[in-house]
């Protein structure tokens, strides 16, 4: 964990100010609706590639490419005083979730409790955490690997790795059965950075990015 926070603040950038190119836009970006699309790259010890697309639709795309951290974001931006601001869709307690009950069967292995989290393509969240009672006591895969004890789960939330979106805490009546959590989305989430309030400012040909306030 300690080495994946080194990497992500030394790819991202985020140690320093980020400043991004703007890039001509090829003919299949312009029928992609793209208003502006900036990127930077670094040779820098580590190969790394930021790409950020702004949409006409007031949507962006943010992705972080090297040869030792992935992440990627998307959300709104706006332009107001020649200063663009991005915030992600899926922030710290906004992450919709369902808490449900429901019978064990044969893809749930050997958890106790907590059966795998899914999206809504049924597709099993390796890289989310349950939360039970307290920010402390946490599973992942289900409950097959957990940090803290409890005796009865009251409420529950989920948070992603490398400091992704988390849910709500949701409060739980035990029932017979598992408990099964259902992060709301298709969208694959697995390495999903948070951007918020992120500021640059527009300067002619690229953007310089300014400290968060």
């Amino acid at each position: 964990m300690k080495y994946l926070a080194i990497a992500f603040c030394f790819v991202t950038q985020m140690c320093s100010a980020q400043e991004l190119a703007l890039i001509k836009l090829s003919k299949e970006e312009v029928n992609k609706n793209i208003q502006y699309h900036f990127s930077q790259e670094s040779t820098e010890g580590h190969l790394a590639a930021i790409d950020l697309f702004l949409f006409k639709d007031q949507t962006f795309e943010y992705s972080i490419a090297s040869n030792v951290y992935q992440a990627y974001s998307i959300g709104r931006w706006k332009l107001d005083n020649n200063k663009i601001t991005l915030n992600s869709d899926f922030q710290d307690g906004t992450l919709p979730i369902n808490v449900s009950y429901r019978q064990r069967d044969s893809s749930d292995l050997d958890v106790k409790q907590i059966a795998f989290v899914r999206d809504l393509n049924q597709k099993i969240l390796s890289y989310a955490f349950v939360h039970i009672n307290n920010d402390s006591t946490s599973c992942m895969d289900g409950d097959l690997l957990c940090t803290g004890k409890y005796k009865q789960i009251d409420r529950v939330k989920i948070a992603l790795e490398n400091n992704g979106p988390s849910s709500k805490w949701i409060n739980v009546m035990p029932q017979d059965g598992l408990l099964q959590i259902t992060v709301l989305t298709n969208r694959n989430l697995k390495n999903y950075i948070i951007l918020k309030n992120k500021k640059y400012a527009f300067e002619n040909t690229k953007l310089r990015q300014l400290g968060d306030k």
